[in-house]
């Protein structure tokens, strides 16, 4: 067995051997995907070491590569293989005691790669972790410039999470340790940073001198970028000060060298000289500006400031009364919102799907130690019953020598016997546990997945959908104000009402649905006047109605009071209403009672529209996008209302019965029994 074992792990090696030769020319991807495998073949069989040393050759590059899937494997892996290094200094200085030179090295640039990936990500906090590992193994190695890298990125973390104390505490190490590498390129962006910094926190004068250093050192090392950067932000503080002519300098000077050695900066730099240019008065060369900043955003690909440049050209336009340029690049930024929207979408449903596969690992390697530890159990097992059969002979041979002593030394064979037994059934109950647990966990993420996908779908279009409505009419009336009757005029607002109430609806029932999911929403029962609470719910549909022009009829005594949930009754009766009305005819009529029979309570909404069938009906208290249905001015719902409303009937200690027919109509009738003396009244 340990041969095969060794010779299989031999293998493994001449075959990484021959492949890393075979396969220096393929893509990085490739070279990941490969090496992941090998890594993932090792620490199955049981070489967390190996493993971890395979894994590591690859993580400098993990960067270099765009496939959140791959991602998500090599991180769950490597999290698992490097779980015993520890969080704190403490844990990771014993952690380093037993590591030569080179293991360092390679720990040392994977720590840095995971806070790279993650900061790019805009996770800080878990980047601002890795980077102070960066700084623990570079102090062991002695690497001053590794050193000052470690200590700039950890503030550049500090910086973005705004600690700004913290981010220059770690940005005067770093430049300590730059100075001492004479690393003019590191000290260059350092200098950057520092005055970013100062000009977030209010400091113009200190950002003033920080970006004048930066162009110094930049001037003697020749690096492009720096100087474009800092040029830059020092007309954006010129011009937050007022000095036209001082930021205009720093403009050209920006524009200039951005044109000869990066042509990438132009974009924000043709943008901001645009905002600057508006700022001051000069329309004429502030549109021109933005124009010039939109080209240079389409040539690579810079599709926000394309938006902002196209937006703020629509404002120019109106602002000159030239509507239809207006509209033109108003529709333009619309375009490219929207296209940008499907591009963030396909990557946040990439994103999912990397965490789900993720969570596939670990589930992956918890079954992997529950099989090492049936093993383990396996094993004690099978070394128990050779003792015992090795007992037994050596006994067995006594037997006509020492009787008694047999006899004796036989009953605490057995008790052991049964002692051990009791083990291996405990411990095959708790492995009966650890499997119903796995099964229970996964089904709650199936669920999980699931709730969020809808949840993310409700929010992306049927949340969307009403505001830009809401948006499209404010916009008509407000560039068209004079070119409206009054009847028109009350046709606008009234849609605008009634998109209103169809989006405050539609939060609603997202905010009752969330509290339910985490069980938040608790039934609180208070005395209720059910008179004025129907007839508040009524005014509440009146823009809706009207604009329907439907009548609602109600048939109620003059006081009932019921000690139920203000805010469930409300909720169901708003619901059940809106329902009503929604699928209603033009024209039509709805019906309201509410009766008290001592101890019950009986509320009827009967309206005479579209109904439904025997299969509608079905599938009305379900949570599915499939029975969400438009109303007769297509009206939309999210599909949570009615289920809601069940559940809070229940709770409500009521039920609900629904009557429809097709094209005849639908009666809702709730039922509510008192739980208290105090419900009547």
């Amino acid at each position: 067995m340990k041969m095969s074992r060794f010779l299989f792990l031999a293998f493994i090696g001449a075959l990484l051997f021959v492949l890393q030769a075979a396969n220096a020319q393929r893509p990085v991807e490739e070279e990941v995907k490969r090496v992941y495998h090998v890594a993932d073949s090792l620490y199955k069989l049981e070489d967390s070491h190996k493993a971890l040393d395979t894994l590591l050759s690859v993580l400098p590059d993990f960067n270099e590569f765009h496939n959140d899937s791959l991602e998500s494997k090599v991180l769950g892996l490597f999290g698992h293989l490097q779980k015993n290094m520890g969080n704190d200094t403490v844990g990771i200085g014993k952690f380093m005691q037993g590591l030569k030179s080179r293991q360092l090295r390679k720990y040392l640039n994977a720590v840095e790669a995971m806070g790279l990936y993650f900061e790019r990500r805009e996770h800080y906090t878990k980047a601002l972790s890795y980077y102070k590992k960066m700084i623990l193994f570079a102090r062991t190695l002695n690497d001053t410039l590794k050193l000052g890298e470690g200590y700039f990125k950890t503030g550049k973390m500090f910086k973005a999470l705004l600690n700004f104390p913290k981010a220059n505490q770690y940005f005067n190490e770093a430049l300590i340790y730059y100075k001492s590498s004479n690393a003019q390129q590191q000290i260059i962006k350092l200098y950057n940073q520092l005055g970013d910094m100062s000009a977030e926190m209010g400091q113009p004068d200190s950002a003033k001198i920080f970006f004048r250093k930066a162009i110094s050192f930049a001037r003697n090392t020749e690096s492009a970028t720096s100087r474009i950067i800092a040029y830059h932000r020092l007309a954006i503080i010129a011009g937050d000060n007022g000095n036209f002519n001082e930021a205009l300098i720093y403009y050209e000077n920006s524009k200039e060298l951005a044109t000869q050695k990066e042509p990438k900066y132009l974009p924000s730099i043709y943008f901001d000289l645009a905002s600057f240019f508006e700022k001051f008065g000069k329309t004429g060369k502030a549109e021109k500006a933005y124009k010039e900043s939109m080209i240079y955003a389409a040539e690579y690909n810079n599709t926000a400031i394309q938006i902002n440049a196209a937006k703020k050209l629509a404002e120019l336009y109106a602002l000159k009364n030239m509507n239809s340029r207006a509209v033109k690049y108003y529709q333009l930024s619309i375009m490219l919102a929207d296209s940008m929207q499907q591009i963030n979408s396909i990557q946040e449903m990439a994103r999912f799907e990397a965490r789900y596969n993720l969570m596939q690992k670990e589930q992956e390697i918890a079954l992997l130690d529950r099989e090492r530890k049936l093993k383990a159990v396996k094993l004690k097992n099978q070394e128990l019953r050779s003792k015992l059969y090795i007992g037994g002979l050596i006994l067995l041979a006594l037997l006509a020598a020492v009787l008694f002593y047999h006899i004796v030394t036989h009953i605490k064979k057995n008790r052991l016997l049964s002692e051990q037994n009791a083990k291996i059934n405990e411990q095959n109950e708790e492995l009966s546990q650890i499997n119903q647990q796995l099964s229970e966990s996964e089904n709650h993420l199936m669920q999980a997945l699931s709730t969020k996908n809808k949840l993310f779908a409700i929010i992306g279009h049927d949340l969307k959908s009403p505001l830009m409505d809401i948006k499209n009419l404010i916009f008509i009336l407000k560039n068209n104000a004079g070119q409206f009757g009054k009847d028109a005029l009350k046709n606008h607002t009234g849609q605008i009402e009634n998109r209103l109430i169809s989006l405050l609806e539609l939060l609603n029932n997202l905010l009752n649905w969330g509290m339910t999911e985490r069980d938040a929403l608790k039934y609180t029962p208070q005395k209720v006047d059910l008179v004025q609470l129907i007839s508040k719910t009524i005014r509440l549909f009146d823009g809706m109605t009207a604009n329907k022009n439907i009548s609602v009829r109600s048939n109620l005594p003059e006081s009932i009071s019921w000690y139920t949930d203000f805010n469930m009754m409300e909720f169901v009766l708003r619901n059940v209403l809106s329902n009503a009305i929604k699928f209603s005819e033009k024209d039509s009529q709805i019906d309201i009672t509410a009766t008290l029979d001592y101890d019950r309570l009986y509320i009827s909404i009967a309206d005479y529209g579209m109904g439904m069938t025997r299969d509608q009906l079905k599938k009305v208290f379900d949570r599915t996008s499939e029975k969400v249905r438009a109303g007769t001015q297509n009206e939309k719902g999210t599909g949570l209302g009615m289920s809601l409303t069940y559940e809070f009937v229940k709770q409500m200690n009521g039920v609900i019965d629904i009557d429809s027919r097709p094209n005849k109509g639908t009666r809702v009738e709730i039922t509510f029994e008192a739980n208290d003396k105090r419900a009547i009244h």
